[in-house]
């Protein structure tokens, strides 16, 4: 019997031995704690401005780190990650979120370094009597909020100088302008849901634009809008003192207008992947001036212009998700285009007035799709590991008719190819890396991220609207047939 209870007594010991300095440091944790404020708090006085400045960057309605919301009650209650014990009313003590802002538990010291100042004793405090007053909310049933703002603009422009050149290099027609520099409308309907519209419209210069967006946390958006803007053309041509006149002019007023409308839907689900769909439609229609002069008097310096006409459609799909801290993202992309141009190239032999006219027509279609597929993760502080695959396949076709015209002599002749089609280009490319060791170096010296911004098209929140188009160029060959050469050009505006 005296053994056995010996055995019971160094159990005993034992366990106290093992556990006792276990509670021993969750008590002194939570002593090391500043100590709850000893005032009523008001939530709008004492813990809005503690919450605006260091925790809703990271933690406000949109895409909140760990899913974890400081913007409203309810949210707030849920905690991150389906924690129910970040905030517990009545009990701050027992509230992880004053801990992380105590910076007593390592590695989520809240805010992270770079993230903003660590609280104050004072401010932790507040947050404790905060919660343990029961963490009121003094606009959790509040009605909708809603802003609008608008700015009107007017203005007048007068040039000394060219006016034709003003236009085309500063995109503005000279007198009197005006319209909304910028309008805004937000609406939140309730803290989950917000909707937006925004742009700005400058007449009579024909520079719009329209988005409208609905956002409702944790289950998806509609993004939608449209631009629109012209690009101005000088009509003159080239100079030359040898010849009379020494220019000439078309004497027309050439633009080409723009535009851009686009739609997409997201479906942005709690750990689940986000799905973005989304259609855009591109086009451009007017007359550009080219600088494929006509024959003038033994100078090629008469002005040539082309009639635009060209269209895409586009469809997007994109998919993202985290597991496991790694992020895997596929982005895949079809283009259709089309372009029906007119090139109009003059010719005088004598006087000034034009003999000839040489009328090029190029229709040309293509049908580009790509896809880009990228998996990184951050494996250390100075180790970060990306890899990636991107492909994409054109195919393309083009026909052109070319006909001169004499009107005195009434006669036309015609120059025509046969399609030229079924061009077809796949360009698969296989992208890995383990960047650099420093990852500030690793921002500036990945290859790869250079190498998505060149081939793909991110994000459809189009923060940065993009102009793609494609079209023909046209190239002279003395007196003989022309060639056509299509490109792509991009720009950003």
């Amino acid at each position: 019997m005296k053994f056995f209870s010996s055995i019971k007594f160094w159990t005993r010991v034992l366990f106290f031995l093992a556990v006792g300095p276990a509670l021993s440091a969750a008590e002194l944790q939570t002593n090391q704690l500043p100590a709850a404020a000893s005032v009523k708090i008001n939530f709008d006085r004492d813990i809005r401005p503690i919450l605006q400045t260091t925790c809703l960057r990271c933690h406000g309605p949109e895409q909140p780190k760990s899913h974890f919301r400081l913007d409203n009650r309810d949210s707030a209650l849920k905690g991150g990650n389906e924690n129910d014990d970040d905030i517990v009313p009545g009990d701050s003590a027992k509230s992880m979120l004053i801990h992380y802002v105590a910076r007593q538990v390592p590695d989520l010291e809240m805010p992270p370094a770079g993230k903003g100042n660590p609280l104050t004793p004072e401010q932790v405090g507040l947050l404790r009597a905060w919660i343990d007053q029961g963490a009121s909310w003094a606009t959790t049933n509040q009605s909708p909020q809603t802003t609008l703002s608008l700015t009107p603009t007017l203005r007048w422009f007068d040039v000394s100088g060219n006016e034709a050149k003003f236009r085309e290099l500063e995109g503005v027609n000279t007198g009197f302008s005006g319209g909304a520099e910028e309008f805004s409308f937000t609406q939140q309907v309730n803290p989950d849901e917000k909707i937006s519209v925004m742009g700005h419209a400058i007449f009579p210069n024909n520079d719009f634009e329209l988005k409208y967006a609905v956002d409702r946390t944790d289950t998806g958006f509609i993004h939608a809008g449209f631009d629109e803007w012209r690009k101005y053309y000088n009509d003159v041509g080239g100079y030359n003192p040898s010849v009379m006149p020494s220019v000439f002019s078309l004497n027309q007023d050439l633009y080409v207008d723009y535009g851009d409308a686009w739609i997409d839907f997201g479906l942005t689900l709690p750990q689940q992947p986000q799905v973005v769909v989304g259609y855009e439609y591109q086009f451009a229609n007017g007359n550009q001036s080219m600088l494929d002069w006509g024959y003038a008097n033994g100078k090629n310096i008469y002005p040539a212009k082309e009639s635009v006409d060209e269209q895409t459609h586009i469809l997007k799909l994109t998919v993202t998700h985290e597991f496991d801290d790694w992020h895997l993202e596929d982005n895949a992309r079809g283009e259709f285009y089309s372009a029906n141009n007119v090139g109009t190239e003059p010719q005088v032999f004598t006087g000034v007035s034009p003999d000839a006219f040489v009328n090029t027509r190029d229709n040309y279609t293509s049908t580009l799709g790509m896809n880009t597929l990228m998996l990184e993760k951050q494996i250390r502080d100075w180790w970060f590991l990306s890899g990636g695959f991107y492909y994409s396949q054109l195919w393309g076709s083009d026909f052109f008719n070319q006909a001169t015209a004499i009107p005195a002599f009434g006669s036309v002749s015609t120059l025509s190819s046969q399609e030229i089609g079924n061009l077809q280009r796949g360009q698969p490319v296989h992208a890995a890396d383990v960047s650099d060791l420093f990852a500030r170096l690793a921002k500036r010296m990945d290859p790869r991220k250079r190498f998505w911004q060149q081939h793909s098209r991110p994000g459809f929140g189009r923060q940065h609207a993009r102009r793609f188009r494609c079209r023909s160029v046209q190239v002279q060959s003395g007196r003989g047939p022309s060639l056509h050469k299509n490109s792509i050009h991009g720009s950003v505006r």
